[in-house]
């Protein structure tokens, strides 16, 4: 197999070894010939000696395979492959043309500088895994439409959609080369489905028109047309920046990047204008949730991939101040852990001890690979951290283990770390759960804002039902808790429950939030939608859950659970 880590600056490299060297005598391919600077070269040597410069060994030729393999790893590069015993012209050869391709890269490279051709964009091909996304409406309507067409269904066979066709770093764009099969009935089905403020980078009228007039079929699965007009559309509401260009409408093997008036009629056809507003802007978020799809460990391995999963989901150009998890995104040990190394510990060293071991677990847990990919699009992270328990904090869960429940937002840039502790536990809990008695843990300023954190069940300080059954010590927190709130007047504020999977759940609590603290312009609530819930027979959609616990610019991240 060849490394994917060779690209084509190794490539020339080789070349310019293999131009002095006795090895390019004595193996000589009997077939094929590479063009590197109009110089040709043996194929599998070429890779074979290009190795040294990706990987730092020479590929031995006995592991990778001339012909096919070799050949199409050199075209994708941008080079020309071609028979050696004699000579032959590049002819094209309709919308199939493979000369057509190799050309259409190199143009790319002339015309807009650095380019790509098969790069990777991690898009999922399942309707559930868009349940974050601004379209996801467009999607889940156009994919009845698509089903009802022919009566096709379960056409997503991949887990991600391919690799693009051509890719622009510089500019952040997919060019997207579309041959005739491409343009189908379905394919016309879905366009005309898309919505129409959506910013595309084709004409959307012309390649329904194309639809109606080539009138593709491809039967072969009898799903196809379908499927390709599913992976199509997906691409086109992912968020990227996606031009696409109709392959027949233009010979591109005979245009020649050296000339600049080819490159002008190149651009022509391959337009980045339209987008040239959205390249200068960022879209940009007060909050962003993780919101975890399914049931939940805490478990570091996976708090770490799922991060790095979330940060994948989102577009390049996406940002937020604050990344907020649920209540128990990550666990540490145990309270009786904890006490084993320190027997004599008193109540309030205990909470020291415990919050500097949840500290610590953070910056421990923000490697730098991890950090270098959340500071690309946040500022700030919550981490609600547990101690380990047997059972999540749900409200109808008896825990009989003492523990703590913290929640620790991170500097990104400095890792600082700010801390506070659940101080309103439910009565199932309310025995073991040690709490966190600095009540003005929970007000913190940054950045310019009033942030009020909260933990899981704390929003009940904030709920009228509640709030007239309380005893007298629940009470005495409640007032002193919300005269400190009044005074500090908040502007955010991040709340971290274990669970949500009704949409009502906190509604009463946050229509309190709205009404005594005005100040508040933005909050969320980021629960796992778990069915380790006790309301999980009963469930709301988390499309609907997600819209009753957020307030402002929020950026909701789903991501579901498989590992």
């Amino acid at each position: 197999m060849i490394p994917t880590s060779i690209i084509a600056k190794h490539i020339l490299k080789a070349a310019k070894e293999l131009d002095s060297s006795k090895n390019f005598a004595r193996r000589k391919s009997t077939r094929y010939v590479a063009k590197v600077n109009s110089r040709e070269y043996p194929p599998k040597l070429l890779i074979s000696c290009a190795a040294k410069y990706a990987i730092g060994i020479e590929l031995p030729s006995k592991d990778f395979s001339g012909g096919s393999e070799a050949n199409n790893f050199l075209r994708k590069l941008g080079f020309v492959v071609l028979e050696s015993r004699k000579k032959i012209s590049i002819k094209h050869n309709d919308d199939r043309c493979k000369a057509c391709k190799i050309k259409f890269l190199l143009m790319l490279k002339a015309a807009f500088g650095e380019a790509y051709s098969t790069a990777k964009r991690t898009i999922p091909t399942r309707l559930e895994e868009h349940l974050d996304s601004l379209h996801y409406p467009t999607l889940k309507k156009l994919l009845k439409k698509l089903e009802n067409q022919r009566g096709r269904k379960k056409f997503s066979k991949k887990k991600n959609l391919a690799p693009c066709d051509f890719y622009l770093p510089k500019y952040d764009t997919i060019v997207e080369f579309d041959e005739t099969q491409h343009f189908t009935q379905s394919r016309m089905l879905a366009l005309k489905a898309y919505p129409a403020e959506l910013q595309l980078g084709f004409n959307k009228e012309r390649w329904i028109q194309l639809c109606k007039q080539l009138n593709a079929q491809d039967n072969s699965p009898e799903y196809r047309d379908e499927q390709r007009a599913w992976y199509d559309a997906l691409r086109d509401l992912s968020g990227s920046r996606i031009v696409r260009v109709y392959s027949k409408d233009f010979r591109w093997c005979t245009l020649n990047p050296k000339l600049k008036k080819d490159i002008s009629t190149f651009k022509k056809f391959v337009n980045l204008s339209v987008f040239k507003k959205k390249m200068k802007e960022v879209e940009t978020f007060e909050l962003a949730r993780l919101v975890i799809n399914g049931d939940w460990s805490g478990q570091a391995s996976n708090c770490k991939k799922i991060l790095f999963r979330a940060c994948n989901q989102i577009s390049a150009f996406q940002k937020a101040r604050c990344l907020v998890t649920c209540g128990g995104f990550l666990r540490v040990e145990s309270v009786d852990q904890i006490r084993a190394s320190s027997p004599n510990i008193s109540n309030m060293e205990l909470q020291m001890v415990i919050k500097l071991k949840v500290e610590n677990a953070a910056r421990t847990f923000l490697t730098n690979s991890l950090l270098k990919r959340l500071r690309k699009h946040f500022e700030y992270i919550s981490l609600g951290i547990d101690t380990y328990k047997s059972k999540i904090s749900e409200t109808t869960n008896y825990i009989k283990e003492d523990h703590a429940e913290l929640i620790v937002l991170v500097n990104l840039k400095t890792l600082r770390c700010f801390t506070t502790g659940k101080i309103y536990p439910t009565s199932n809990q309310a025995r073991h759960l040690i709490r966190y008695d600095d009540l003005q843990s929970h007000f913190v300023s940054v950045a310019g804002e009033r942030i009020l954190i909260l933990g899981c069940h704390d929003l009940t300080i904030f709920s009228p039902r509640g709030n007239a059954k309380a005893g007298l010590e629940r009470s005495a927190i409640i007032r002193k808790f919300r005269k400190i709130a009044k005074a500090f007047k908040p502007t955010i504020v991040l709340q971290h429950p274990h669970t949500t999977v009704k949409a009502k759940t906190w509604a009463q609590q946050w229509a309190e939030i709205r009404r005594d603290l005005p100040s508040v312009k933005t909050y969320t609530s980021a629960g796992s939608y778990s069915s380790e819930d006790s309301g999980w027979k009963t469930k709301s959609s988390l499309e609907s859950c997600l819209r009753h616990t957020k307030l402002g610019e929020v950026l909701d991240i789903v991501v579901p659970v498989h590992f």
